[in-house]
């Protein structure tokens, strides 16, 4: 209270100072000095102006922002009040939310601050819209008020018969109306639905009437709990049926009539009588001794009758199809719900018993007569097809580990491609070579644990092999039961083929194993096949990788891998499809493999076998043919294939390059196209110049040309080389004409003039080409 005491002392002296004669006066930088003391001093508590030209206490504030609230009709804005004030925005939110606690009559409402008088003001806005409309919506009033729903809603209900005059819905709390609104709109409900004389949605009056939906079911609903109203709703808002009194006992009265007469009554029938709800409104109006269903009702008699045919099939091996003894609106859903979850369940002997097709009651006894028809056949179908299970069959099982539909690998034989394409040399495939008898025990390569292992994949596969076929098994079955439905005979034929197929399976592994010796006579000479060529291929493989050592850098590994994708990829197939055999005990053929299914074939092999084997694989993608030739040393060895190679001596070796020139020499008489033509010349002249076979595809022709310049004359290796060029712009003009046309302008003659010049040159100079590969030969 000092404090206050001291500074109005200062405060009167500063007035009287300001007083007395100009002399006296304090300059204005003066008082500033001493304003800025007292704030320092903590003696005094002041806010600046925007501009910094003025003072302002919070006292002083306070007043100014409930002068400028009054003057604006009890709502302004704060940025609107932060211009007029001309104090900053902060200081105004400050001393707004101070305001705000204290006082519980001013609101802060998306940035405007309203006072109480304001909200009364408003209410009595509102009833004068109110009462001149009879209804009003509080999201219209928000929008045309520019103020929260929730905030309005709080305030009008709080209103309510002091300021606004009217009535808040229970079921929409969004909506005002006043009384007389109320009242003339019952008064027409209750006449409307008064004159109503079956079943009518709710809906559709409103829509005739336009009345107010949550108005209507607020109404409607105390009309019918007063008993104003004879009559009930089903179903809720939009699904709202208003049912009278008068139509629900004649329904009533018909559907207990319809179900004393036949003993059950069809949901349908009550949907026609515009009964929403058929099952409810049957669990209300029977007793509670009928039985649901799909589709109808039904009483206890037809339930006993099922029941007594279930005894007489149980008394008898026999079958019965319950339709026939349900009245023809029953459909098959409802014969299955009546027999699995009534008939069946409380049967004391319903294990003697099956439900087929959801309509066929047939006794256990009946279906092992009819199994009992196949013995005779077993056997006699066993011994027939054991040659396809051992060798046809075995075809099916291969397809498991094969994920994807397979092509056919590189055969080593040269094919005839288009011009477009130069590819590879013939290549030999061992025919010269001749196959050597395995000696000591790996002679006879099945054990006992060969058969042991061939049993247990019998028994592992033996759900491939069928019996008969489910087609097969009804005709069978009709032969013996000509008077049983197709429909019967169908189910009971797919009941039949599962032990029909384990029963049979098990014979044919009875006769499968008193064949093994067979078996094991056949794998030797599958082994010998294998055996035979795989030393024809590999004999070749290594003389055409004598052929890679002419070359180095890119031509040298291009080269290497050809050789790899084609003559090492069918060695490799042909090593697989052994280890397949041996292993997963089916056959496979070695065209029918690729890097897929020998991949999934690797997950199969024992794990000696599958990494020997996986190294194998591994090498073909590789670069290089000794890394190949290494990895199949060891899968051939007498742990794993226990294949004999044989060992190739100079003789053998002069043999078959001579065999191969040969046979380059008959398809080089017989070719008449222009790419092929080169491709067999190189081959030629690199053998001659070699003595080397060489395995290339067609674009490394033009590195062996490159190659073989310095063991010709200047002149054929020039006519060579234009040769080469030529067939290469033959390439050239033909990728061009397969090319879209860019342009609607009429083509020039000169392009099929040059094509036809070029391949006139071609097939002039062919027989040049043909006589230097010759030639040379001769001189040899």
């Amino acid at each position: 209270m000092s404090d206050w005491n001291e500074i109005q002392r200062l405060a009167a002296d500063f007035q009287r100072i300001q007083l007395t004669a100009s002399a006296h006066q304090l300059s204005e930088r003066n008082c500033i000095e001493i304003i800025t003391k007292l704030i320092a001093m903590n003696k005094v508590q002041v806010m600046y102006t925007i501009d910094g030209k003025e003072y302002l206490t919070p006292q002083q504030l306070e007043r100014e922002i409930r002068d400028e609230l009054f003057v604006h009709s009890g709502r302004i804005n704060l940025v609107e009040l932060q211009q007029v004030i001309n104090v900053d925005l902060t200081h105004i939110d400050s001393k707004v939310k101070e305001m705000l606690r204290g006082d519980r009559s001013l609101y802060l409402i998306q940035g405007d601050l309203i006072d109480r008088d304001y909200i009364d003001r408003l209410a009595e806005e509102i009833n004068d819209i109110l009462q001149e409309s009879g209804q009003i919506s509080v999201s219209e009033l928000g929008k045309t008020f520019n103020l929260p729903t929730d905030f309005l809603q709080t305030n009008i209900e709080k209103r309510m018969g002091i300021y606004i005059h009217g009535q808040v819905n229970p079921l929409e709390r969004g909506t005002i109306y006043t009384e007389a609104y109320v009242a003339r709109h019952a008064a027409k409900i209750r006449g409307v639905f008064s004159a109503i004389t079956r079943p009518t949605s709710v809906s559709s009056i409103i829509y005739q009437y336009s009345f107010p939906e949550a108005l209507l079911h607020d109404i409607l609903r105390k009309l019918l709990d007063e008993k104003r109203l004879a009559g009930s709703v089903q179903g809720h808002q939009s699904k709202a049926i208003y049912t009278p009194n008068i139509y629900s006992r004649t329904q009533s009265n018909w559907v207990l009539s319809f179900f004393r007469q036949n003993d059950y009554i069809e949901y349908d029938s009550l949907t026609r009588l515009d009964i929403t709800d058929p099952k409810n409104y049957l669990k209300k109006c029977l007793n509670k001794n009928v039985i649901f269903l799909e589709s109808c009702v039904s009483g206890q008699n037809i339930l006993g009758q099922v029941q007594a045919a279930i005894e007489d099939v149980v008394a008898t091996p026999s079958w019965v199809d319950i339709m026939t003894l349900l009245p023809s609106p029953f459909t098959t859903g409802d014969a299955s719900v009546l027999l699995q979850k009534h008939c069946l369940k409380s049967n004391k002997n319903n294990t003697s018993v099956q439900c087929l097709c959801d309509k066929f009651v047939v006794s256990n006894k009946f279906i092992q007569n009819c199994l009992q028809l196949f013995d005779d056949h077993m056997k006699t179908k066993a011994e027939k097809v054991y040659f396809h299970l051992l060798f046809i069959d075995a075809g099916k099982v291969a397809a498991k580990f094969a994920s994807t539909s397979s092509t056919n690998p590189n055969h080593s034989t040269l094919t005839k491609h288009d011009d477009s394409n130069v590819t590879g040399g013939k290549k030999k495939k061992g025919d010269d070579s001749t196959s050597s008898k395995r000696k000591g025990k790996g002679k006879d390569r099945s054990t006992p644990d060969d058969l042991e292992s061939t049993r247990s994949h019998i028994k592992q596969n033996k759900q491939d092999l069928e019996f008969m076929a489910i087609p097969e098994i009804i005709e069978v079955l009709q032969r013996e039961h000509s008077n049983c439905e197709d429909q019967f005979l169908e189910e009971i034929a797919s009941q039949l083929f599962s032990p029909l197929k384990r029963k049979y399976q098990e014979v044919a592994k009875s006769v499968f194993l008193a064949s093994t010796s067979s078996v094991t006579s056949e794998k030797r000479k599958l082994h010998s096949d294998a055996q035979d060529k795989i030393n024809g291929l590999l004999t070749n493989a290594k003389l055409f990788g004598k052929g890679l050592q002419h070359f180095s850098g890119d031509a040298h590994t291009t080269l290497g891998k050809h050789l790899l994708h084609t003559l090492c990829t069918e060695i490799t197939n042909i090593v697989f499809s052994l280890l397949i055999s041996e292993h997963i005990m089916v056959d496979s053929d070695p065209n029918s493999l690729n890097p897929e299914t020998r991949s999934s074939a690797l997950e199969k092999f024992p794990n000696n076998v599958k990494k020997a084997a996986s190294a194998l694989e591994k090498s073909l993608s590789g670069k290089d043919v000794e890394q190949f030739f290494d990895a199949l040393d060891v899968v051939l060895g007498p742990s794993i294939c226990q294949i004999m190679i044989k060992k190739l001596d100079k003789k053998k070796e002069r043999q078959i390059i001579f065999n191969h020139r040969q046979s380059l020499i008959e398809q080089l008489n017989k070719e008449s196209k222009p790419a092929m033509c080169l491709h067999l010349c190189t081959l030629l002249l690199f053998q001659r110049h070699t003595q080397c076979m060489i395995h290339a595809p067609g674009r490394c022709i033009p590195q062996i040309i490159s190659f073989l310049k310095q063991h010709l004359t200047d002149e054929q290796y020039k006519t060579i080389y234009e040769y080469q060029q030529l067939i290469i712009q033959s390439i050239q003009q033909s990728s061009d004409k397969q090319k879209p046309e860019m342009s609607e302008e009429p083509k020039d003659s000169d392009n099929s003039n040059d094509n036809q010049n070029i391949d006139l040159q071609l097939q002039e100079k062919m027989t040049t080409i043909k006589a230097i590969a010759l030639e040379n030969k001769k001189q040899s």
